[in-house]
């Protein structure tokens, strides 16, 4: 899973926990319904400025929908931070990473 993927399943899950639909939250950034669909199935990357909007939009920031700055690299099951901490690499197995992602998605 990339980081845009993990993003879209954060806000698929909140949208989904404030009962608005496709079209609710189309309307709360602006977009067209189909412009927002195609954001949440990921067939288009999502820019910073419509994760902002979509963050905003549903009471939460942009670190939380991005996982709070974490990065995954699945190729090599590594993980490390970035922004102002300092940056930790940590080898993980399959398992360990699924983990991982799911805490980070509570």
């Amino acid at each position: 899973m990339n980081r845009n993927e993990i993003t879209i399943d954060i806000i698929k899950k909140l949208r989904k926990n404030q009962n608005l639909t496709i079209e609710q939250m189309a309307e709360k950034i602006n977009k067209s319904k189909s412009a927002y669909d195609r954001l949440e199935k990921g067939q288009v990357e999502l820019t910073l400025n419509e994760t902002e909007d979509i963050a905003k939009s549903l009471g939460s920031d942009f670190n939380s929908l991005t996982s709070a700055g974490v990065v995954y690299n699945n190729e090599k099951n590594t993980v490390f931070g970035q922004g102002n901490n300092p940056t930790i690499n940590i080898k993980l197995d399959e398992t360990q990473m699924k983990e991982l992602i799911e805490a980070l998605k509570r």
